[in-house]
């Protein structure tokens, strides 16, 4: 298990050779650690001098890269280094600590190295986003979680909830990790119902406070965390894209599914569904025995725990998923492989543990190696397939504004030598950020895909702010291609 641990670490270290891949939102967030550092504060400058707060994603991530300028590292080197780490010490969790939590030994490395191989995973441990942060802080709340319920000792709750608190400091997914915690806190967390009711709103208030102080903060600022268009027009139209992708998701976690064709769209639901509530009559009927058997304690198990856990996370993480997708304004794409990472953790440790509780409480325990080899065989190795053409297209060339054309750019350096005086205009300003550390004006004919009716060269619109700018000042236009 400790090798599968070093293992991604050099997966993360071979997949990042050319940096940790970037996108818009990793600008925000190295803007914002830099103006940090920098004694500015958690804010982002515009190259109009515009001041704003880091308002639209949690700021935990800019303030742990901020370290970076301070320690007088490269912030992209300091933040693949940090990929590195954090993925070893995500499959730390997922294997040797989870591992001592239930000492079994074939659920714990079949989850092992399912999360090893799992493009989704290598994806996300490769990028300049705040994701590997998030899930490493997310998977520790929930174990301490599994041990409070357990041991019901307080110092667990406690640390747990300020995890919870610190995961949502870093994404806003992690909202499904503090609901999972008072939740189960507060149906399982006790058997008298005022220790669980008073103990579950603990959890909740040590964990809301956590994240207070950045609400506090942009709200004092003018601005909103995040921003929000509630409309209930059409919102089952609106999740068309959401439920083709949903369906492709549970169809591919189906063992040997990766081997086969893609079936359309309702097969693949059909399937899933099938499979799905069989497992959850096989789970109910399961619950039945056990509280017919132990009563209020038909729970009080490890496994179990992980079970609840991870599978109400997963649940949870569907609602916030669904709520930023239909009310807040940010264009989404369908459903991308950075949504479904967290539903994946949850599915993965509480699908895992669901088929080793059934063998388990079904005597089939005889079963579990040939149950392991076919888990094995048909999911994690195709997985594998899919995980090691990532890393190997990561390695050869890079992605998003760390991709190797941008290393080779000779544009670069010759923005890296212009005056600070000199202001920019362009139609890549992100990328700019990221690679000279510098601000530029962005062109809105190109941003918002404007057709213009005639041809036009740039600067002769008056009526258009930034033209005037390039007119009047003498600007840099850089183009990218």
């Amino acid at each position: 298990l400790v090798f599968i641990c070093l293992l991604g670490a050099a997966a993360v270290f071979y997949g990042t050779a050319w940096g940790p891949w970037t996108d818009d939102d990793s600008a925000e967030y190295i803007e914002a650690a830099r103006n940090l550092a920098a004694g500015e504060g958690l804010v982002l400058i515009r190259a109009s001098g515009r001041v704003s707060p880091l308002a639209s994603r949690p700021p935990l991530y800019a303030i742990v890269l901020s370290l970076a300028p301070w320690l007088g590292i490269d912030i992209l080197a300091f933040a693949r280094w940090l990929d590195i780490g954090l993925y070893a010490g995500f499959l730390f969790l997922l294997g040797p600590v989870l591992y001592r939590m239930i000492g079994r030994p074939w659920p714990v490395l079949l989850l092992s190295l399912t999360t090893l191989f799992s493009p989704f995973m290598l994806k996300a441990f490769t990028s300049g986003l705040a994701e590997p942060l998030h899930f490493v802080l997310a998977t520790a709340s929930l174990l301490l979680l599994v041990a409070y319920l357990r041991s019901k000792r307080l110092k667990e709750l406690i640390l747990s909830a300020i995890l919870a608190g610190l995961s949502t400091l870093a994404r806003l997914s992690g909202l499904a990790v503090m609901g999972t915690g008072a939740l189960l806190v507060l149906t399982l967390g006790g058997k008298r119902f005022r220790t669980r009711m008073a103990r579950g709103l603990l959890y909740g208030l040590i964990s809301s406070i956590v994240i207070l102080p950045w609400i506090i903060d942009v709200m004092a600022r003018g601005s909103t965390p995040g921003v929000y268009n509630f409309s209930l027009e059409d919102l089952w139209g609106h999740l068309a894209g959401v439920r083709v992708g949903f369906a492709a998701l549970f169809w591919n976690y189906l063992p040997f599914s990766r081997l086969l064709p893609a079936p359309p769209y309702r097969v693949q639901l059909f399937v899933s569904l099938v499979v799905g509530a069989t497992l959850l009559v096989l789970l109910g009927l399961a619950i039945r025995e056990r509280i017919r058997r132990l009563g209020q304690d038909w729970h009080n198990s490890t496994p179990w725990h992980l079970v609840l856990a991870f599978g109400l996370y997963a649940l949870l993480y569907v609602g916030v998923f669904l709520f930023s997708h239909l009310f807040m304004t940010i264009s989404r794409a369908l459903v991308i492989a950075r949504h479904l990472t967290a539903l994946e953790l949850g599915i993965f440790v509480s699908g895992i543990m669901l088929v080793y509780v059934l063998l388990d409480h079904y005597k089939l325990t005889r079963a579990s190696p040939w149950i392991a080899l076919s888990l094995v065989l048909g999911l994690s190795l195709p997985m594998a397939r899919s995980g090691f053409k990532l890393l190997s297209d990561l390695h050869a060339h890079g992605r998003g504004h760390t991709h190797k054309s941008w290393h080779q750019s000779e544009v670069i350096p010759y923005l890296r030598s212009l005056p600070q005086d000199v202001p920019l205009i362009s139609n890549e300003i992100e990328a700019i950020i990221i690679l000279t550390n510098r601000k530029a004006y962005r062109v809105p004919e190109i941003w918002d895909r404007t057709r213009l009716p005639t041809f036009e060269r740039f600067g002769e619109d008056p009526n258009d702010p930034i033209q005037r700018i390039f007119r009047i000042k003498g600007v840099a236009l850089i183009l990218f291609d």
